[in-house]
């Protein structure tokens, strides 16, 4: 893996962190109210699916458009599968079967 995929994602981590973690901080001892709480919760999930996408669809700035069709049926199935039996690592487990089932399938 290049250098410049490593730290998109490393830093992608480090915000996804951030955006969790500093409202905590400030509002510790409160209760949030329903909206923020659902949004805090969700937040990790959607930015964790853009850290994935953008690692399955792009090799440094250049979109691999071949590949496409089998990594996108993989990110569908994956999240998909998290959403009905709502458990994140059954989904991501899924998926990366999928990604790298599918190509050597669809030969």
């Amino acid at each position: 893996m290049d250098t410049t995929r490593v730290l998109t994602i490393v830093g992608m981590g480090l915000m996804t962190y951030l955006t969790r973690v500093v409202p905590q901080l400030y509002l510790a001892g409160r209760r949030f109210p329903a909206a923020f709480d659902r949004y805090l919760r969700y937040l990790a999930y959607t930015l964790m699916t853009s850290i994935i996408a953008t690692s399955l669809f792009f090799v440094g700035a250049k979109f691999e458009l071949a590949a496409a069709p089998s990594r996108g049926l993989a990110l569908l199935a994956a999240v998909l599968a998290a959403y009905w039996s709502r458990s994140a690592p059954l989904g991501l487990a899924l998926g990366l079967v999928l990604v790298v089932a599918l190509p050597w399938l669809m030969r």
